[in-house]
């Protein structure tokens, strides 16, 4: 008898390395591999359960890249993750390969009925990324936006047939966020309604939300300034309406820190750290930011471990020194012996910024004894005229009218942002705010009462490890006192705002009456009385390309695509027909307190001592 034996086709190999049960096996094919090529220290690192796993991810890339290439250790623990339904966030470089990690979860599960959603915010990367999984992976790939075909024979043969439910050829969705949800005019997209039919969840293995810092930077309102991509601040919404089982995996090369930089609180370590010598810290966070990153962590605790450690940061004796917290700990919780509480945020209001400023320590251990209380508060609350805020009788009022949609510096109360803008000592402005009577109201008992007394208070004093002060990549932001260099944005003249007003309108008419879905398709939906009083208002030298208009009316791609050439060339005619319009002067820069990119300013409070 002869044994006849041939060479694997490629998937044959993929489907051996999948269904793989031992690990000797596996190290067999490993070995095959050139050594430098393949991560053993991180391998080695693993129990066996899931070195098994990383084992057939790297396998199973170096094999579909025919050896071009090979995983590397953060790679293969990001996708790890995902494999064991964690959810993620990966932030590396540009070019570190975090499409891999991609195509790695996708190769493992060689299901032709499992799916992988990539949520990416451009199309032009779309259209890359589905020839990059096609032809360097072997991965059926489509994408989904605004240019998709609409046609039923294309979703049922490669998305997915509802009527028939039945798996298309595409193991792999990439969609704009839009697509996602029902649009503003109400229509609901086919893939908005797959997302909500359960036997189309089924075949959802994970999510992927790539260039997730669209996430903050384009889908959340930010100073004052709408979503630049409402959507992408909505993703929760789809979170939500998925099986929980279904992970979620961030990925971005850029993840800046901003106001809610954890160098921030580094401060409260003892440096170099001595456990004995680490005094017990308390944390607020009235940053939503910075609350979720923490939050995400507290997640992969367990409830008894975090129960525990409440616990211990409760005890005199207990041996959880820091503690990060929300509102909840702030009214009704007794912490004996917390030396320092740091509100990271400008207060919601002056009876919250009592109740946490109260859980400085609540038991004296030895007389003389002090405890200090600390706002890091964001610089743009200098910034903040306290005119705007009027007369009335609530010291906790804001400027204006408030919706749901209002960020965090238009709720910003009178009480706050005097406290932190104001001269008048700390302890007084406390007792202006309550209308304390108390005789003694003004005492204190520790060596200072706060930093307004020009009597030699230093906070880095009272702190264990030095405050985050300006790196040399940003010294030139000013110091507290200093004039903060403001960017000079000249305007029209009124005269020229007022005529160029006229012929964007007149240009939108025109444009909607050949417009062929003008029936359903409004003039405002060109662009907006609004936003053409904005563009009017800018001078000629900040509108120098089709590009400019999509940041200054805050628009997507497929209007610029659309609209935005035809809109440049009405301003751009404009502009040469005016060209000795002149802009009036630039406006004075504001007086404001220094703080160094990623920095927040702070003030502090000494709080004596008490038996209560």
């Amino acid at each position: 008898m002869t044994t006849i034996y041939y060479a694997q086709t490629l998937d044959e190999t993929l489907h051996d390395v999948r269904i793989t049960t031992t690990l000797d096996e596996l190290d067999s094919r490993l070995l095959r591999v050139p050594w430098p090529k393949v991560p053993w220290f991180y391998f080695f690192q693993l129990p066996r359960s899931e070195c098994l796993i990383v084992s057939k991810l790297f396998l199973l890339g170096w094999y579909a890249t025919h050896g071009t290439q090979a995983a590397r250790g953060l790679q293969l623990k990001a996708a790890l993750a995902s494999y064991q339904n964690q959810d993620s966030l990966v932030i590396a470089g540009t070019g570190s390969g975090k499409t891999f990690i991609i195509a790695l979860l996708l190769l493992i599960d060689g299901s032709p009925d499992g799916l992988s959603l990539t949520i990416s915010p451009l199309k032009r990367l779309q259209k890359a990324q589905v020839e990059a999984f096609g032809t360097t992976y072997g991965i059926m790939t489509a994408a989904i936006n605004d240019e998709t075909p609409h046609d039923d024979e294309y979703w049922n043969n490669v998305i997915h047939n509802m009527a028939t439910r039945t798996p298309g050829t595409a193991r792999h969705l990439i969609v704009t966020t839009e697509q996602l949800f029902r649009s503003k005019s109400g229509h609901l997209s086919r893939l908005y309604c797959l997302i909500h039919d359960t036997r189309f969840q089924q075949r959802i293995r994970r999510i992927h939300v790539d260039e997730a810092h669209f996430i903050f930077f384009a889908g959340e309102k930010r100073y004052g300034i709408d979503a630049f991509r409402e959507a992408w601040g909505r993703l929760r919404e789809i979170k939500d309406v998925l099986p929980s089982r279904i992970p979620w995996q961030a990925l971005t090369a850029s993840c800046p820190p901003h106001l809610d930089n954890l160098d921030n609180y580094n401060c409260f370590l003892r440096l170099p750290f001595e456990i004995e010598r680490q005094p017990r810290v308390l944390l607020f966070f009235d940053l939503t930011s910075l609350t979720r990153r923490v939050a995400f962590h507290l997640t992969l605790m367990s409830d008894e471990y975090l129960t525990h450690a409440h616990e211990q940061f409760t005890k005199p004796d207990g041996k959880c020194w820091i503690l990060c917290a929300t509102s909840g700990e702030s009214t009704g919780v007794d912490f004996p012996a917390v030396d320092i509480v740091c509100n990271a945020g400008l207060p919601g209001n002056g009876a919250e910024d009592d109740q946490r400023g109260g859980r400085v320590l609540r038991t004296t251990r030895f007389q003389g004894d002090f405890g200090l209380y600390v706002i890091f508060w964001e610089p743009w609350a200098d910034e903040i005229d306290l005119d705007e805020y009027g007369s009335g009788d609530d010291p906790d009022r804001p400027r204006s009218i408030l919706t749901v949609k209002s960020s965090k510096r238009d709720r910003a109360p009178l009480s706050s942002v005097s406290l932190v803008k104001g001269k008048v000592c700390i302890r007084e402005s406390k007792v202006r705010y309550n209308k304390d009577t108390y005789p003694k109201r003004l005492d204190f008992t520790g060596p200072f009462c706060c930093d307004r007394h020009n009597n030699g208070f230093d906070l880095q004093n009272f702190l264990p490890g030095p405050l985050l002060r300006s790196s040399p990549a940003v010294a030139s932001a000013p110091l507290s006192g200093q004039k903060r260099p403001q960017p000079e944005v000249p305007n029209q003249s009124t005269k020229a705002q007022k005529l160029l007003v006229s012929e964007l309108q007149s240009w939108r008419h025109q444009e909607h009456k050949a417009d062929p879905l003008r029936a359903v398709r409004p003039e405002r939906e060109i662009i907006t009385d609004k936003f053409i009083k904005r563009l009017a208002r800018v001078a000629p030298s900040l509108i120098t390309a089709p590009l400019s208009l999509l940041s200054l009316l805050e628009e997507t791609t497929d209007w610029m695509d659309e609209w935005g050439k035809k809109l440049y060339d009405v301003i751009s005619d404009f502009n040469c027909r005016y060209p000795e319009d002149q802009p009036p002067p630039p406006k004075r820069a504001r007086k404001a307190n220094g703080a160094g990119a990623g920095e927040m300013n702070f003030i502090p409070y000494v709080y004596p001592g008490t038996n209560a």
